[in-house]
């Protein structure tokens, strides 16, 4: 099978694609999102199989089984495709394999995930899953593959600051490559947040280094008016909303999350190249937007 090769029905693949971001981006519409109760199932609720019946629950629970929907959806279409979209790295030259490596920590579930992706001549290339006896660990625990996504995941409770990936190619070559974690936090917010102006997020701990980044998203009370914002200024110690995506946001509860990037150079890489990033992200914070 060569490297690459295209699903022979690309009309067909283009359609499946093209419903699988409309679902996603119908659910990120709806997710994380605080609702007021309601005395009647409005029309976007129908079409999902929320009946009269469940009028007298609260908008958020419906919200629950629209975003289980269309979840389960999207992830069967994924399966479908999955096929069209990754190769044995068998089939390729080891050297030519660009890998990427994660350390993630979501203090809002209080989880640590290892994860690897490797892909066939640079960041964007084919997906490949790893054939004998090639394998990948953290700290030397196995990855294991996810079929859908097509990478390789290993899940910790609690907080891991620090540990080193270890991949071995099908020609028994090794590259070990150590990450770490930057944490941060929030400082002190007011609960009410003015959407009439640019809105300034404070952060504690270290200001922003080389080979950093932090990034900001909130979610008010609409449907679609989450924003997001970035900086990788190095000496930075909060990030900035514009008072043009703020005036987008709607008024009414919302959360506001923040999470803090480091991706040095990798130690050890192919050919290829690759990247490694080690990635903190706080408990979020609860505000109302007026």
């Amino acid at each position: 099978m060569k490297v690459g090769a295209k699903c022979k029905n690309r009309a067909l693949n283009k359609s499946k694609t093209a419903v699988i971001t409309s679902v996603i981006q119908s659910n990120i519409g709806y997710r994380n999102f605080r609702y007021r109760k309601s005395p009647r199932i409005n029309a976007p609720f129908r079409k999902f199989g929320i009946t009269k019946a469940d009028s007298h629950r609260p908008l958020r629970e419906q919200t629950f089984y629209i975003m289980k929907q269309t979840f389960l959806f999207a992830t069967l279409l994924l399966l479908s495709l999955s096929a069209c979209r990754r190769e044995s790295s068998a089939d390729v030259n080891q050297k030519r394999i660009f890998t990427i490596y994660e350390l993630f920590y979501n203090e809002n579930e209080d989880v640590t995930y290892a994860r690897a992706w490797f892909r066939f001549g640079h960041s964007n290339g084919t997906l490949l899953e790893l054939a004998s006896p090639s394998e990948v660990t953290f700290e030397g625990d196995k990855l294991s593959f996810n079929n859908v996504l097509a990478f390789y995941e290993k899940k910790y409770a609690g907080y891991k600051s620090f540990g080193t990936f270890h991949w071995e190619d099908t020609e028994g070559m090794t590259y070990d490559n150590s990450i770490e974690i930057h944490p941060i936090h929030f400082a002190a917010l007011a609960d009410t947040i003015s959407r009439s102006g640019a809105f300034e997020i404070p952060w504690t701990g270290d200001p922003l280094a080389a080979k950093e980044s932090a990034g900001a998203w909130i979610n008010g009370e609409n449907e679609g008016d989450a924003q997001a914002t970035v900086t990788i200024e190095n000496g930075a110690a909060s990030l900035i909303m514009p008072a043009n995506q703020m005036s987008k946001i709607g008024a009414g509860p919302g959360q506001i999350f923040i999470q803090r990037s480091y991706f040095p150079d990798l130690m050890q890489a192919t050919e290829a190249g690759g990247s490694i990033f080690g990635r903190y992200r706080p408990k979020f914070e609860e505000v109302v937007f007026e």
